[in-house]
């Protein structure tokens, strides 16, 4: 019976310190990686800036990346099949950024998903012939300063609504159905419970596989009803001044399916990355061994509903003066961070206990949540018109 491969990856932002180095090796910065992507019949990896040369940014929190459009042709080269554009850098540079992005694809042929000029066609999914598959790939993100409406480009974001009335009505007509989602905390390794309970009802409503990136960490995977979800691949090619840790590990992950449209087999491809080493570097021996320690076990607490809990409970308390610091400190500058001890004392008062749980009325009361969101982003958009 034939078999058909079908490879997944993470983040690629080919930009900063990376650039000069696409520009000098091209496809060499994938390394020993190429043989695989061109050994399978499809492969992804999700574009986490924009290919533009504008240099007109959208107003927003955290750094704009973009690339320029030749990085194109370096990802066709290597043997890519399609690029996910769902992610919170996409609109980086505003709609003409994403429309020059989507244009330095189409001129190769590049087939991609997760964003576009409107809502609408930000949510389309790509319809792929995989050898004797008629594949669908899905790309949503969690949302920021990204999303698409009805009127502007942007990405697709996770409605959950739209989403499941898309795959219920694609299911009839192709073999497999594949979702990426750009999602999770940065630099946590487990998926947060929101993230792991939407995986999996996207499984239990007829999706085969389901791919995460976004927490620039490689996490755990599960297989779930014979499907895979994978909830963090990991950075592919992403340049860091000073890398957290794990920024520079990752794997790819490649699913084989038979004709008869089940999941016969899975393999975890490892890697490293960094400019010093002038991109990407296959793990082997020693060190493949025990990335794959690691990787089973994050599997096994992710799997296990106590050790999970407590892991994510651990993770709230390590970050909570973060979480604070951000929702209610007034001002932001550098060195904020050295006040945190300053602000867990006066957070963790009595004088501040009345004000977090009038803060936790609102976050999880929809209606105050919608009204606390609607106002900041009319007061944001009016700022920046003044």
């Amino acid at each position: 019976m034939n078999t058909h491969r079908f490879l997944f990856t993470g983040d690629f932002a080919p930009c900063r310190a990376y650039s000069a180095i696409l520009e000098d090796s091209g496809i060499e910065v994938f390394g020993e990686l190429t043989t695989e992507l061109r050994n399978s019949d499809f492969a992804f990896l999700n574009l986490e800036c924009p290919l533009t040369y504008s240099t007109l940014t959208v107003p927003k929190d955290g750094p704009s990346l973009k690339a320029p459009p030749s990085v194109a042709r370096v990802i066709k080269e290597a043997g890519f099949s399609c690029v996910g554009l769902a992610n919170n850098h996409i609109l980086d540079f505003q709609g003409n950024g994403l429309i020059e992005t989507t244009k330095a694809l189409d001129n190769l042929s590049l087939m991609y998903c997760g964003a576009g000029k409107d809502i609408w066609e930000a949510s389309a999914p790509v319809l792929m012939q995989v050898g004797s598959k008629k594949i669908a790939i899905f790309a949503v993100s969690e949302s920021e300063f990204n999303i698409a409406s009805d009127t502007e480009a942007g990405a697709a974001p996770i409605d959950v609504y739209k989403l499941t009335l898309d795959i219920i009505n694609i299911k009839n007509s192709c073999d497999l159905i594949f979702v990426t989602v750009h999602g999770g905390n940065e630099f946590y390794e487990m998926p947060r419970p929101g993230l792991k309970k939407l995986c999996r009802y996207l499984i239990d409503i007829g999706v085969d596989g389901i791919f995460c990136h976004h927490p620039h960490v490689p996490g755990p995977f599960e297989i779930y009803k014979s499907k895979p979800i994978v909830y963090s691949l990991g950075n592919l090619i992403f340049d860091h001044s000073k890398p957290p840790e794990g920024w520079n590990s990752g794997y790819a992950f490649v699913v084989i399916f038979n004709d008869d449209n089940d999941m016969v087999d899975f393999e975890v491809i490892p890697y490293t990355q960094s400019v010093e080493s002038k991109g990407l570097v296959l793990s082997k021996n020693k060190d493949k061994e025990n990335f794959l320690k690691y990787i089973n076990n994050l599997n096994s607490i992710l799997l296990n509903d106590d050790s999970y809990t407590k892991n994510w409970n651990e993770y709230c308390v390590r970050n909570a003066d973060v979480v604070f610091t951000k929702t209610f400190f007034p001002l932001k500058f550098k060195g904020v961070r050295k006040l945190y001890p300053v602000l867990k004392y006066i957070y963790n008062s009595r004088f501040f206990r009345s004000k977090k749980i009038e803060s936790l009325n609102s976050m999880r009361c929809e209606s105050h949540l919608e009204l606390i969101k609607t106002s900041l982003e009319l007061n944001v958009k009016r700022n920046n018109k003044n």
